[in-house]
């Protein structure tokens, strides 16, 4: 597995999850997906605001914390606040307080 992994919330009842891969690979030496809803894509680079913090994520957790980031963000002029997004960076059997966690506002310039 590799980390972080982003949880963004597409709408009402949809999450994706997304993989970042390490620089060695290319999108053409990534395996092809067998499975069809698995898509794979050059996100390429994106300025993002970061909130980092730990224990379990959830989406009132990111919803809390992405308040709190547009709020510190707007007068200092970064740029439009977007979405919001989790990344992940433990395993699921890391104890809480361990935990790596980050909620993200991707921001336009």
């Amino acid at each position: 597995m590799t980390a972080p992994v982003e949880v963004m919330k597409e709408d009402w009842t949809f999450w994706s999850v997304s993989f970042v891969m390490p620089s060695q690979y290319t999108i053409d030496s990534l395996p092809t997906p067998k499975d069809p809803r698995v898509v794979v894509r050059e996100m390429g680079n994106r300025k993002t605001a970061v909130f980092k913090t730990s224990g379990f994520h959830s989406e009132e957790k990111m919803q809390k914390h992405a308040k709190g980031l547009r709020r510190w963000i707007e007068p200092k002029e970064f740029g439009e606040a977007l979405q919001a997004s989790i990344m992940v960076y433990d395993p699921p059997w890391t104890l809480p307080f361990f935990r790596r966690t980050e909620i993200t506002l991707a921001l336009r310039p």
